[in-house]
């Protein structure tokens, strides 16, 4: 069952997955279109989910689910990573990036890969100041407030 991704609480689980690459407007628009069809027939046990779906500055898919209604079984989970790596057959992208961070440079979505983001910061491409995304966030009350923060605050914070 879809709910509109502003409207899941603070206790909504959530998955972020982080692309290799910038969508285009066009996959941004499709692929939402997608993920509402996904998460409006999700179920678990037989069961709908209430839960969304949304694509962020056009590098990020997250998938929520309020499990105070029903609990995302290890089937439904597993039918939902299946659905995340059609989305990357289809538009020919990796959407499992464990090994960068996405920081932005000002209004634009980069990455570092992890191995040297030490560099980064000693060249001040990375700065105290920076955004940068912590996709490890578990629900939607994370995701609102601890998903994008400044990188002194972030595990980041010991190469200030």
């Amino acid at each position: 069952m879809y709910i509109p991704f502003d409207e899941m609480p603070a206790h909504a689980r959530v998955w972020v997955y982080q692309a290799n690459r910038t969508f285009t407007e066009a996959e941004s628009a499709e692929m939402e279109q997608h993920l509402q069809h996904f998460v409006s027939q999700w179920t678990a046990h037989s069961k709908d989910l209430k839960a969304s779906a949304k694509v962020f500055p056009d590098r990020f898919v997250v998938i929520s689910v309020d499990e105070n209604h029903h609990q995302a079984s290890g089937c439904s989970i597993d039918a939902s990573v299946h659905f995340v790596q059609e989305l990357e057959k289809h538009y020919k992208l990796n959407l499992f990036v464990r090994t960068e961070v996405a920081y932005l440079e000002g209004e634009t979505v980069k990455t570092a890969p992890v191995s040297k983001l030490k560099q980064q910061v000693a060249d001040g491409v990375i700065k105290s100041d920076t955004q940068v995304f912590n996709n490890l966030v578990a629900n939607m009350g994370e995701l609102r407030e601890k998903w994008q923060t400044e990188a002194q605050n972030s595990w980041l914070a010991r190469y200030f």
